[in-house]
């Protein structure tokens, strides 16, 4: 079943590229939504293949050029990117995702969709436009739910884009703004890491600098970690 299934799928991707050349975007759509149906009607899981089918779709609805069809194609962006974190097309329909954003007319893009593309910036080392994306979904971010959803997570990425540029005093900020942060959520394992990467950050800086301003921050940060039955052992922290 399987080869059987992987024939189909390089069947609909090579119809689908063949249209897309042929600049006749409204087929390629068709055809990958074909794809898709036949698949889901037989309970069959869509591979690599077919999800490299379904960022061919994504591009030919942003040739369309319209509000709807670039919508349709920032969201398989995302659904391909949540389902294939660590290969080639999920990289790739990052970048597309990132792309997508960053179109001056798009201005009104939900939090998940904008947090997938800040991951694909910081998966290819642009950390501080993967800063920027991340500070945009708390911007971007209403209500409670979503809140609750992003804004520990996107204090923890934005501290590890600084932790990867070495930038320890922006760090430690960060990791205390998502300590401190009403609106965090209940995930305490998250909750737990930014309180004890706030003390690691600021022990890192305080080792660089040898500075009583820095290490007074530690103490305090220390302290209050101690008085929260948290652990300051460094050697459970992030490296």
């Amino acid at each position: 079943a399987r080869l059987i299934t992987d024939l189909a799928e390089t069947a609909y991707l090579q119809v689908a590229r063949i249209y897309y050349l042929q600049e006749k975007y409204e087929e390629v759509d068709a055809t990958v939504n074909d794809l898709q149906e036949q698949f889901s009607s037989r309970n069959f899981e869509l591979t690599f293949l077919g999800d490299t089918a379904r960022l061919e779709q994504a591009r030919a609805l942003l040739e369309m050029n319209t509000a709807d069809a670039t919508d349709r194609a920032a969201m398989i962006c995302k659904e391909v990117a949540d389902k294939n974190p660590n290969n080639m097309v999920g990289w790739e329909s990052k970048i597309m995702l990132k792309n997508i954003i960053e179109r001056p007319s798009n201005t009104n893009i939900s939090p998940d969709v904008l947090f997938s593309a800040a991951d694909g910036s910081r998966a290819e080392k642009k950390l501080v436009e993967a800063v920027n994306g991340y500070m945009r979904v708390l911007q971007s971010s209403k209500t409670v739910q979503q809140k609750n959803e992003f804004n520990a997570k996107c204090w923890y990425s934005i501290v590890r884009c600084y932790m990867d540029m070495t930038r320890y005093l922006e760090a430690a900020i960060a990791f205390e703004n998502g300590f401190n942060d009403p609106d965090r959520g209940k995930d305490e394992m998250m909750y737990t890491s930014n309180a004890q990467n706030w003390y690691k950050a600021l022990s890192r800086r305080n080792k660089e600098t040898h500075d009583p301003f820095d290490d007074k921050r530690m103490r305090q940060a220390r302290d209050k970690l101690v008085g929260l039955n948290i652990s300051t052992d460094l050697v459970f922290l992030i490296a």
